[in-house]
């Protein structure tokens, strides 16, 4: 009896380290919905972009905890896509700021325009 229950277990145990990685992605979805109206292609690219790696790091992760991957592999790993993702979200500030800030010019502009109509008055 304890022979066929340790069998079972170890078959589970199998089944479950090989069918976990197929999965996975059903299990852990962190990817987030990008609305298509009136956003840049250029901004729309730069936030898949950062998802698709933090999505990888957590993937590294994963494997790790797993121990596919050795601590050295998992370092070089994590770092090269931890520099990556860095990268990218810098490039979104940049952009938000970019964005803002002509929107607060336009926004400016507006103000000016309507004090000087309120002073003619």
């Amino acid at each position: 009896m304890n022979l066929i229950v340790i069998v079972v277990l170890i078959s589970i145990s199998i089944s479950i380290y090989i069918l976990f990685p197929i999965i996975k992605k059903y299990l852990i979805n962190t990817e987030v919905e990008i609305d298509n109206s009136g956003t840049d292609p250029e901004y729309k690219n730069l936030i898949r972009e950062k998802d698709q790696l933090l999505n990888e790091i957590m993937d590294i992760d994963l494997d790790y905890g797993l121990e596919k991957l050795g601590d050295k592999d998992y370092k070089e790993l994590r770092q090269k896509y931890r520099l990556k993702a860095a990268g990218v979200i810098k490039k979104i500030e940049n952009y938000e700021k970019l964005h803002n800030t002509e929107i607060d010019m336009v926004l400016s502009k507006k103000i000016d325009d309507e004090i000087e109509n309120l002073k003619r008055k």
